[in-house]
């Protein structure tokens, strides 16, 4: 009875601890099988990822202007899970009227990160206009 109960409080901790992990970068957008999931589900799946670890957590983004005045992405995302995360990303950058700044390096990049690994990822933006991003992540098949 006694483990039941200590699992039981383990279960609300982690629930508690899970709730306040959230992504406060909403521009860095990570795709369901790459991140932690649809909000339906999220909370159960956070909490069994704060036992376990599963799916890749945005840590930073940070967007500087260079020297030529250009705007340069940098993200930090970590794995918690124990195996290798394969995925893809592409970023869009936008002008400050919100339109999308055309750019053959907005293309899908393959990308994986080993468990319990960090990844920085750095990206510049196509030209001085760009004044906003997002960056959307999808699961390689």
């Amino acid at each position: 009875m006694k483990i039941i109960w200590r699992l039981f409080v383990l279960s609300i901790v982690a629930l508690v601890i899970a709730g306040c992990s959230e992504n406060k970068e909403r521009r860095v957008v990570l795709g369901s099988a790459v991140g932690s999931g649809d909000p339906v589900t999220r909370p159960i799946r956070e909490a069994f990822s704060v036992l376990v670890g599963e799916g890749l957590e945005v840590r930073d983004a940070r967007v500087i202007r260079n020297d030529s005045g250009i705007m340069e992405l940098n993200v930090r995302l970590y794995n918690n899970s124990k195996v290798t995360k394969r995925f893809q990303y592409k970023v869009d950058w936008f002008d400050e009227k919100g339109a999308l700044i055309p750019s053959k390096a907005s293309v899908w990049k393959p990308k994986s990160v080993t468990g319990k690994s960090p990844l920085a990822l750095r990206e510049v933006a196509p030209n001085k206009d760009a004044s906003d991003y997002i960056m959307v992540t999808r699961k390689v098949d």
